[in-house]
């Protein structure tokens, strides 16, 4: 998966329950939001040492939009990610 540049095609082939999701040394990686709404039972995000990736556009709420899809997310792990700066709310 080093090639990897979107993962949206990739979570849409991802089964519905899956729980957790680590994304590491993607160096291609730019966005890893897209798709996140069909993973409905997604527990756990890690996100490790992918230099590239953004966050997406926040909402009316101040959230990134991708946050929306996730209501059961209970572990947010992002480090190493250098042009991610900051997410403005608390999950």
């Amino acid at each position: 998966m080093e090639s990897l540049e979107e993962v949206e095609e990739v979570f849409r082939n991802c089964s519905s329950s899956l729980q957790s999701l680590k994304l590491y040394d993607c160096d291609k990686l730019r966005s890893f939001c897209g798709g996140l709404e069909h993973l409905t039972a997604l527990k756990t995000l890690v996100i490790w040492n992918c230099p590239n990736v953004r966050l997406s556009e926040e909402t009316e709420d101040g959230r990134p939009d991708w946050m929306q899809s996730l209501a059961v997310l209970e572990c947010l792990r992002i480090w190493d990610c250098k042009r991610l700066e900051s997410i403005n709310s608390p999950l």
